[in-house]
Parts: structure tokens; sequence; C-alpha cells
């Protein structure tokens, strides 16, 4: 269970703290940006005209989940789901607007649910552990 929590709290950090960047010219730092919304979603364009690190914080989740998913029930599949469909959302929209910053047409597009994502993770840990009392 310690394995889950850190992989846990790594994704909640890499969440709340992103770190900004641009890869127009090679990895240009631009500075540390502290994200409070519970979701964050510009599927094309917005006033953003960055990237950030939420990226890395998808990948701890991945871990994160395939860490526990052996844990889920049937019943509780469907929760299961809709994590998996959160975070593929939010991979392929950061994997793409790294794409689009590479070839020079980024417009704004980011998707950041990194912190519904850690609420989610933390629901599944509780539940866990629930069920390894009751049995």
């Amino acid at each position: 269970m310690k394995k889950e929590i850190l992989l846990l709290i790594l994704g909640a950090l890499t969440s709340i703290f992103l770190i900004k960047f641009d890869l127009q010219n090679g990895f240009e730092f631009l500075n540390i940006r502290i994200q409070h919304s519970l979701i964050d979603f510009a599927g094309k364009a917005s006033l953003d005209k960055f990237l950030t690190t939420q990226i890395i914080g998808y990948l701890f989740f991945v871990f994160f989940i395939l860490s526990i998913r052996k844990n889920f029930t049937d019943k509780k599949r469907i929760v299961l789901i809709a994590f998996i469909i959160l975070l593929i959302t939010g991979i392929y929209n950061e994997t793409f607007a790294i794409y689009e910053n590479i070839i020079g047409k980024f417009e704004g597009r980011h998707c950041r649910v990194g912190i519904t994502l850690t609420i989610l993770g933390i629901l599944f840990l509780i539940s866990i552990k629930r069920l390894k009392k009751a049995t």
C-alpha cells in the first residue's frame, strides 16, 4: 500500500505544482504555476500559451491505477473506467499539445484534471482499505 500512496502523492504534486515550459527553441523553462482548479480543459485554444509538466503527473496516475486494479470488484469497475477515461483524455490532450508546440501550431490546448484524479485515487485507497478490513 505504501507504493500506491507514494504514486498518488507524486501524481498530486506534479498536478498541483506545474512547471511551465516551451519547446519551440529547445526546452525553455518559463516558471512554476500552482494549479488550483479541479478541471481545467481547453480543447483547441486558450490564453495559456505554454506547456506544463501535467503529463508527468498523468504517468504517475497510470502507474497508480495499474498497481491497484486488482483490488476492484465488478461493481466498482464503472468508477475505474471513469478514472481511466479522464486519464486517457488528459494524456491525449497534453501529448497533442506538446506535438503542436514542437511544430509551431500550439494555441493553448490543455487538459489538467490531475486534482480530480487525485481525489478519485484517495477514494479508491479508502475503499480498498475498507475492503481489506472487512475480510
